[in-house]
C-alpha cells in the first residue's frame, strides 16, 4: 500500500483548497542526516550529557553560591546560574578532564559575572576587578569544603519538617526577607 494515501504535504493540502491551481509552493531538496539515538544533533554523545550533569549536579551549589557573592539580587543571580548551565553545557567538549571541573565551571561562571557586570555598568553596587579576582580564587580554593558543607546542610534539611522547612524554603530559595 502507497503511504501517499495516508499522508499529504501541505504543497498537496495548499492546492486541493486552492482547486489544484496553486503554484505557490515550489520544491526544495532537503537533505536529511538521520540523528543516532546516542548522539544529539551537536555531536555530543549520551555519555558526554550524562558525564556533564554528574560535574553539574556536584558543582552546582558551589557556582550558585560564588554567584551570590557577586550579584546581590536573587533572582537575577538565579538567571545567571542558569545561562552558565546552559554555556557550561555547550562548552563541555571543551573541558579538559585533566584539570578540575570545578576551576573550569569558576572560570566560565566569572567570565558571564564580569560580562554581567559591564551590561549594569550603571548599578549601585560596584565591585573592582580584583574584589572578583580575590573571590574567584577563594571560591577555587574552598570548593572542596563548600560541597561537603552543602551536603551536609541538604542531610540536616532532611530532618526538618513542617512550617520550619517552609520557613527556610521562603528565605533561602525564594529570597524573602522578614517584614
Amino acid at each position: 500500500m502507497d503511504n501517499s494515501d495516508f499522508f499529504t504535504s501541505p504543497k498537496q493540502e495548499f492546492q486541493a483548497a486552492e482547486g489544484g491551481k496553486s503554484e505557490i509552493f515550489r520544491e526544495i531538496p532537503v537533505t536529511i542526516r538521520p540523528v543516532r539515538k546516542s548522539e544529539d544533533r551537536k555531536g555530543r554523545t549520551m555519555a558526554d550529557n550524562e558525564s556533564f550533569m554528574r560535574h553539574w549536579t556536584k558543582t552546582q551549589p558551589t557556582i550558585a553560591s560564588y554567584i551570590g557573592a557577586l550579584i546581590p539580587d536573587f533572582h537575577e543571580a538565579e538567571d545567571l546560574l542558569q545561562e552558565i548551565a546552559v554555556i557550561m553545557l555547550r562548552k563541555f567538549s571543551q573541558y579538559d578532564a585533566n584539570r578540575s571541573f570545578i576551576g573550569w565551571a569558576l572560570g566560565i561562571a566569572r567570565f558571564e559575572v564580569l560580562a554581567r557586570r559591564r551590561s549594569h555598568a550603571r548599578s549601585i553596587i560596584k565591585l573592582n576587578n580584583e574584589a572578583i579576582e580575590s573571590v574567584t580564587a577563594a571560591y577555587v580554593e574552598m570548593a572542596p569544603e563548600l560541597q561537603d558543607r552543602a551536603a551536609a546542610l541538604r542531610e540536616c534539611l532532611k530532618r526538618v519538617g513542617g512550617r520550619a522547612l517552609e520557613l527556610l524554603k521562603l528565605r533561602y530559595q525564594e529570597a524573602m526577607l522578614p517584614e
